[in-house]
């Protein structure tokens, strides 16, 4: 197994613990995190303060319903994709999803990570953006 998948591996164990420091130390300080979809945590995302913004957004809109399981972790030299199955409520209402999120690495640190989530996030944040709950 390469570096990259062990301590990515690493980092999503910690962060179930609690400690998003281990994330944080994978990641360049100048890192783009970019989330796709219709959701409240869509957008791009540069600099470590920013991923901080990110995950109190996340915890805004989930409080402390959201959960993350990791399906697998596969790698490259340079990237690192992890799939995960994941869910939350949001205003009482249940949502669940899969999504890959994709980590691009240039010596040894992450520069790049990208999220997509399937057709039930999709779905669930458009019917709210049209003003369906």
């Amino acid at each position: 197994m390469n570096n990259n998948v062990s301590a990515v591996k690493a980092a999503y164990e910690a962060v179930a613990r609690g400690q998003v420091e281990v994330l944080f130390g994978l990641l360049a300080d100048d890192i783009r995190w970019r989330a796709t979809g219709p959701g409240p945590l869509a957008g791009e995302y540069i600099g470590k303060a920013e991923i901080g913004r990110f995950f109190g957004k996340m915890g805004e809109t989930y409080g402390d319903t959201f959960r993350l399981d990791v399906v697998d972790v596969l790698g490259s030299a340079d990237r690192v994709i992890v799939l995960t199955e994941e869910k939350g409520e949001y205003r009482g209402q249940p949502v669940a999803w899969r999504s890959a999120h994709v980590y691009t690495f240039e010596n040894e640190r992450c520069v790049s990570f990208l999220s997509f989530q399937d057709d039930s996030y999709i779905n669930f944040w458009s019917a709210r953006r049209s003003g369906v709950e």
